[in-house]
């Protein structure tokens, strides 16, 4: 059976002392880039595996976040994980990911299972409607920083992305286009960013003399979005605000598989939330929302509440761009 390294012979490998491999381990203190580098390539050379449990009992820390999404297979959500994941793994934590099917008791179970003693601290991407419904489930004064969705009245860190600008702009590009008979798809009906997008489509719409189209997407499934789009185009609408990642991409699926063009058959309003080019969004109105940069601050902004438990609520707000794709 291999011997198994010790902490001592990481330090005699890298030539450093082993209270400064246990601060670049725990991340206790400043310890110098080359320095750094040096005990992380001793780790690897040596296959070395610290003892979690007692690194835990010893700072208190699992150097674990636990992250809480609605939709891990929506890519809007899977990029933020990934850039979440590459800031924080730069200060050794790591993520635990729980998906909860944007079912609100599903999250409840999630979060109480996390602030339980399993994790330092929790980014959210909410279902919930009230902050509440998270306060009442979460143990003691564990970290969280929310992520897109803004419950009613939350009290943690939050980052966000404004698309009003963006949106008003794409609608008033499409009523200046001739565009009169507008369809919103209404997902989430309660969701914070729903809400604001569905509100603002509603007053740009009466502001103009026009009547707002509202779709609701309760259950938002290819099936259920097809329905909706073959009654858009039987009752001749001129135009469709796809309002998230999902809706856009099935959107797209659906105008495909029928032979449909993008601003021929019917106008597009898209929001594109990754960082993969979409093909078929030509002659498009794209609200593009920053996701990598909103992944990063979220999880530097959790590093950072870490390190000051103390220091004021943060909300950091994003802004989402727009264009019209020729």
């Amino acid at each position: 059976m291999p011997i198994k390294s010790t902490i001592r012979d990481v330090a005699l490998h890298a030539g450093v002392s082993t209270a400064t491999v246990s601060h670049v381990l725990n991340g206790t203190r400043f310890v110098k880039s080359d320095t750094r580098e040096r005990v992380l390539q001793s780790i690897q050379e040596l296959n070395y595996n610290p003892n979690i449990t007692a690194r835990v009992l010893k700072t208190g820390k699992k150097m674990l976040i636990g992250f809480v999404v609605p939709n891990i297979r929506d890519e809007f959500f899977s990029t933020i994980i990934e850039e979440c994941e590459q800031v924080l793994s730069e200060q050794d934590f790591r993520l635990l990911i729980m998906n909860t099917h944007e079912d609100p008791q599903r999250e409840k179970a999630c979060l109480n299972y996390l602030s339980g003693g399993a994790v330092d601290g929790i980014l959210l991407a909410s279902t919930m409607k009230k902050y509440k419904c998270v306060e009442d489930v979460l143990h003691g004064s564990l970290p969280v920083v929310c992520l897109d969705r803004s419950p009613v009245g939350c009290t943690s860190d939050i980052v966000r992305v404004n698309t009003d600008d963006a949106l008003e702009q794409g609608l008033l590009q499409c009523i200046e286009r001739g565009f009169k008979k507008i369809a919103f798809f209404d997902v989430h009906a309660y969701i914070s960013t729903s809400v604001e997008r569905r509100m603002l489509y509603q007053a740009v719409m009466e502001e103009h003399g026009l009547e707002p189209h509202l779709f609701p997407l309760v259950d938002i499934t290819n099936q259920t979005l097809d329905t909706y789009l073959n009654k858009i185009i039987q009752q001749g609408y001129d135009a469709v605000v796809a309002p998230n990642n999902y809706t856009t991409i099935g959107t797209l699926n659906y105008m495909l598989a029928n032979h449909l063009t993008v601003g021929k058959d019917i106008q597009l309003l898209a929001f594109q939330d990754t960082i993969k080019p979409y093909v078929l969004l030509h002659n498009a109105y794209v609200v593009k929302q920053p996701t990598q940069r909103m992944g990063r601050e979220a999880a530097r902004l959790m590093l950072k509440r870490l390190s000051d438990p103390d220091m004021p609520v943060t909300v950091k707000e994003l802004i989402a761009s727009g264009e019209f794709r020729e």
